[in-house]
């Protein structure tokens, strides 16, 4: 057969045409990755990640053998968020073997203390953020859907009984104030909805047990440790009871409407939430643990 026939056949033509496309595909995929590592616009950079987090790199004609995760680019939005934001040195970001992890600085130089994001939990287009020692998944994040949550159980787990035993409360304050920081920025940036748990400081946060009736022997339990403590419970509306730690933080325990018991944590400039108590005070954060099938707070 004939060269020059051969190179006007259809099949060749549409072979060529494929594996352009293919490189296409790669060129813009480039072009995305180098809006998410220098944009200093916050909707520049979401508009980035929401892309990528989905994209298909691999073609039919053209295969990229190396390739980091969906997951990878979560924390490479999380993290850029925060620098943006001049807080990017609180995170830092370590790869191995074409997958990328969060080292959390804040508590200490050494990096024992890492995390990342998982995608299998949900397969509903979001991630989990995560410990990778114990896997606690410590909140959920969806792009499309503008939405984080916090999770209760994963924050109390790692922070208030994990690391509280390793790393100084102050250091493990600085780090969950960093994912505070972020949640933050979701909301005034892109008008995420976000639920912070337990480390919302609202004064009107009404914290709900899992338990909705409250055993009385809890209370009991709380009354004698407060008062080994030089702290008086006194007792609230609707049977409920009011523990003053200072002049100015109080802590209301009482059934709400529904009558599902729960707390409240009150301060004049909203800076304490049930988090911060736990990490400052040892007798109620032992009474808590003590009981927490009953007290865990949704």
């Amino acid at each position: 057969m004939d060269k020059k026939n051969i190179t006007n056949q259809p099949v060749l033509k549409q072979y060529n045409e494929s594996i352009k496309k293919g490189l296409r595909n790669g060129i813009k995929f480039t072009k995305l990755i180098d809006q998410l590592i220098t944009t200093e616009h916050p909707s520049e950079l979401l508009s980035a990640a929401k892309q990528l987090v989905s994209y298909q790199l691999n073609t039919h004609y053209v295969q990229f053998p190396h390739q980091y995760g969906a997951q990878d680019y979560y924390l490479v939005f999380m993290n850029r968020l925060l620098s943006i934001h001049n807080l990017g040195a609180r995170l830092s970001l370590k790869s191995d073997q074409m997958k990328l992890y969060q080292v959390a600085k804040v508590l200490g130089d050494k990096d024992n203390f890492i995390f990342s994001f998982d995608l299998q939990a949900k397969g509903d287009g979001g991630a989990y953020y995560q410990d990778t020692r114990n896997h606690e998944n410590l909140f959920y994040i969806n792009l499309d859907r503008k939405l984080l949550r916090f999770d209760s159980h994963a924050l109390t787990e790692l922070f208030i009984v994990d690391y509280y035993n390793q790393v100084d409360p102050h250091k493990i304050k600085r780090l969950a104030g960093t994912l505070l920081e972020f949640a933050t920025f979701l909301q005034k940036d892109y008008d995420f909805n976000v639920d912070l748990s337990i480390l919302n400081a609202d004064n009107d946060r009404f914290y709900k047990f899992a338990s909705s009736k409250l055993p009385a022997g809890i209370m009991d339990k709380l009354f004698i440790v407060a008062a080994k403590h030089h702290y008086m419970l006194k007792s609230y509306h609707q049977n409920g009871a009011q523990l003053r730690l200072s002049n100015d933080i109080l802590i209301n325990i009482y059934p709400d409407q529904d009558k599902h018991w729960g707390l409240v944590v009150q301060d004049s400039k909203q800076d304490y939430s049930w988090f911060d108590i736990l990490l400052n005070y040892d007798f109620l954060r032992k009474w808590y643990l003590d009981n927490l099938d009953q007290l865990m707070l949704n």
